[in-house]
């Protein structure tokens, strides 16, 4: 019989804040903060465009990984023109920098 074992939380491994922040300074990052990260379809501000310079930012500021998301103020909207090029950059930036990125 296969059982799931219960996912640990950070909390649970790390039980005061000076370990915790041990953790997220470890270069391995198995635990760290990710950022949310706009994405542009067009324009100037094309994430496409700057995307691995922001990664870059981000890993510089220890971030584990960006979370990709479209503002509700913005004029860019998912599947439009660009949808996949600024994601695809978005992808690159991080695996060339080694963060993680999620949804």
């Amino acid at each position: 019989m296969n059982t799931i074992k219960p996912t640990r939380f950070a909390d649970e491994m790390y039980p005061d804040a000076a370990a915790l922040r041990r953790a997220f300074n470890d270069p391995h990052q198995m635990f760290g903060p990710y950022i949310y990260m706009p994405v542009v379809n067009s324009g100037e501000n094309a994430t496409a465009l700057r995307a691995e310079k922001l990664i870059a930012s981000y890993k510089k500021d220890r971030y584990a990984g960006v979370i990709p998301y479209y503002p509700s103020e913005a004029e860019s909207r998912p599947f439009e023109t660009g949808y996949e090029e600024s994601l695809r950059a978005i992808y690159d930036a991080c695996a060339a920098y080694g963060l993680k990125s999620a949804y």
